[in-house]
């Protein structure tokens, strides 16, 4: 798992205030028992653990009986190995506007010298670091010293804030062990929050109403859990936290003595709310600043189709992503297209607005990008992005102008997040799905021989489509062609010559790569037998589903079609002693295929293969019945097909 997702969990620590556990867990007081670990107890491949982490959320009353949030955290650490020093360096998020006070208490990293206890203190100067991360958020880092293998670091983090704020996500689980985890708030009965729990591992709940400040009743809940064994990162995982076992709330209600207040909405109203905002309604409604530059190249479309993609092509080479997300614009459409750089809303709001010129149904659609995870409940907060929806012929076309290599409905592979929310001119939303359907293609030709010295000369054809292009053209676009021959070469232990790439900025066509190749160790020669697997360096030889069980979707982001056509010549003074056998296999429910079939004419055998996934996600009560079906084509792929000398 990434380190930007692990510290994630760690973030909400720093958000958060404790009490005294029950699990003799004495803050200030590490003892020599835990700086002579060597390891985790129930895991030795550990490369750090939690050992106690603790947060406390109020809303409290402040003078002049406003109220304000404070939040705490105490937290303890051991280092095991050299893997998990990163875990002295912390970093997490301030918001603008909200007059946020964060003090630090008792950091301090223990080591263990000479059989004694050796305690350094962090100084907050040196080791409490703040930078502007963008417009609304700042960052700090939390830098531990002298952090070694074998350290135990411990921190108290107090953040204030002046204003009434929602609980921040409490992570439960993370990427390493934690020993004990618990989470509290102490909230006014007055102020009612919804609370959603993710993750397959639930804390231990309680709940009591006691007299607190100001004569307010406060609910004080407290989540606890022990024991909880490092988070995982599986292959094809969407985002890894909407599967941790974690608590989270939205703002719901307000009870006083004018009566009730619901701030809680359903999608409709959280959408409408966000349309009506200064920065996102008012910016569909300009289109004077572009007319002058996108007429003359509208008269020159012959259809609605050429139209549309003239205009997304437009705005895609006129305006550059300059990497920010979110739904609102930061400087305006207009800003946006003079200093031909905005943040993703900018640009498609752009889009929206030159395609509804033109007389296109084009309206905005909200988004969660990958990284931003997956909504459990309607709030603002569930989006970080913006594309747009294309009403046509009872059909909707989907464009993202912030990506310059995407086409109409295929998005880049961060919008791939199960669904969106489309907003039309009149308010109404509609819950759009933005995992595709269609199969993106891969579609390969090779031609084969083998010299009387054993090594295999060949010509390959790549061809990739739709998502698969897109994928190649985004990682490769800046990657020069001896770099990336150098990386192909080391990869498949093969020599590279004739390389010819095309179509790399031509959208309407597929990607396409030729190129000769040769290399000795890709076959074997035992005792006048020459053997080959048929995919020879294009073979998979592991199977990606290692675990017997699952507990998260899989996820392949698209549905997608790999095609072989290999035409093998028979070795000169050869024949044919084994093939293997043909195989087609499917899933029960037809949502994994694999075809493998050939014939032999002459000195000559041709093999088609053909491995199809047609569906983006796979549900994890499926993953016993993936996991068997991606062995039986790794083991058919590695398969050899013998040559037997000819007896003179």
């Amino acid at each position: 798992m990434r380190r930007t997702i692990t510290l994630f969990g760690l973030l909400i620590f720093l958000f958060s205030s404790v009490e005294i556990n029950a699990q003799k867990y004495e803050y200030g007081n590490v003892t020599l028992a835990e700086l002579q670990e060597k390891s985790h107890p129930s895991d030795t491949s550990a490369v750090a653990a939690v050992l106690n982490a603790q947060c406390e959320f109020g809303i409290l009353v402040g003078s002049g009986n406003f109220f304000y949030s404070n939040t705490d955290t105490k937290m303890r650490i051991k280092i095991y190995k050299k893997e998990g020093l990163n875990w002295g360096d912390n970093r997490f998020y301030t918001q603008k506007g909200l007059n946020e006070k964060v003090d630090i208490y008792n950091a301090y990293t223990y080591n263990l010298v000479d059989g004694k206890i050796e305690k350094t203190k962090l100084d907050p100067k040196e080791g409490f670091l703040a930078n502007k991360y963008n417009d609304n958020f700042g960052q700090k880092a939390l830098v531990m010293p002298n952090v070694k293998v074998g350290s135990v670091i411990e921190f108290n983090i107090v953040r204030t804030q002046d204003a009434t704020v929602t609980p921040p996500r409490w992570d439960f689980q993370l990427n390493i062990p934690v020993n004990h985890s618990k989470f509290v708030t102490r909230i006014p009965e007055k102020f009612v929050f919804k609370t959603f729990q993710r993750g397959y591992i639930f804390p231990q709940i309680s709940v009591l109403r006691k007299n607190g400040q100001g004569n307010y009743v406060e609910v004080v809940t407290t989540y606890t859990a022990n024991d909880l064994p490092a988070l995982k990162d599986e292959v094809f995982v969407n985002n890894i936290k909407n599967y941790t076992s974690s608590i989270s709330h939205d703002f719901s209600m307000v009870n006083d003595n004018g009566g009730s207040h619901n701030y809680a909405g359903d999608w409709e109203s959280i959408v409408k709310s966000i349309y009506e905002s200064d920065t996102f309604r008012y910016e569909l409604d300009k289109n004077g600043f572009f007319k002058n530059e996108l007429d003359p190249i509208l008269e020159k479309s012959k259809t609605r189709e050429e139209k549309l993609d003239k205009i997304f092509t437009f705005v895609k080479s006129s305006v550059k992503w300059n990497k920010n997300r979110g739904i609102y614009c930061a400087e305006g459409v207009r800003k946006a297209y003079i200093s031909k750089t905005g943040n993703i809303a900018e640009i498609n709001l752009m889009l929206t607005a030159m395609l509804r010129y033109s007389g296109f149904k084009a309206s905005p659609v909200l988004i969660s990008t990958r990284e931003n995870g997956i909504s459990v409940s309607p709030s603002i907060a569930a989006f970080d992005g913006v594309i747009v929806a294309v009403e046509e012929n009872d059909k909707i076309i989907l464009l993202d102008a912030s990506e310059k290599f995407s086409t109409p409905n295929v998005l880049p592979f961060r919008d791939l997040n199960w669904f969106g929310r489309m907003i039309r001119e009149d308010r109404t939303s509609k819950e759009i799905d933005l995992m595709p359907s269609f199969v993106s293609e891969q579609m390969v030709s090779m031609q084969i021989s083998i010299d009387p010295n054993g090594a295999v000369i060949g010509k390959l054809r790549s061809q990739l489509l739709d998502h698969l292009a897109l994928d190649f053209r985004t990682t490769n676009h800046l990657v020069t062609t001896d770099d990336y021959l150098e990386n192909l070469e080391n990869k498949y232990k093969i020599e590279i010559s004739d390389y010819v790439r095309d179509n790399m900025e031509d959208l309407s066509k597929p990607v396409s790569e030729t190129y000769s190749f040769k290399g000795d160790k890709i076959i074997e020669v035992v005792e006048g037998k020459i053997y080959i697997a048929p995919l020879m360096f294009l073979s998979k030889n592991q199977n990606p589903f290692k675990l017997e069980k699952r507990d998260f979707p899989i996820d392949f982001g698209y549905p997608k079609k790999e095609a072989y056509s290999i035409n093998l010549n028979i070795p000169e003074g050869y024949i044919v002693e084994s093939l293997p056998k043909p195989l087609r296999v499917s899933t029960p429910d037809g949502l994994e295929s694999f075809y493998y079939n050939y014939e032999k004419n002459d000195n000559k055998i041709q093999l088609i293969i053909t491995n199809t996934i047609n569906t983006a996600i796979v549900s994890s009560e499926n993953y016993p019945t993936l996991k068997f079906f991606f062995q039986q084509i790794i083991d058919k792929q590695n398969e050899k097909i013998v040559f037997k000398k000819i007896q003179q």
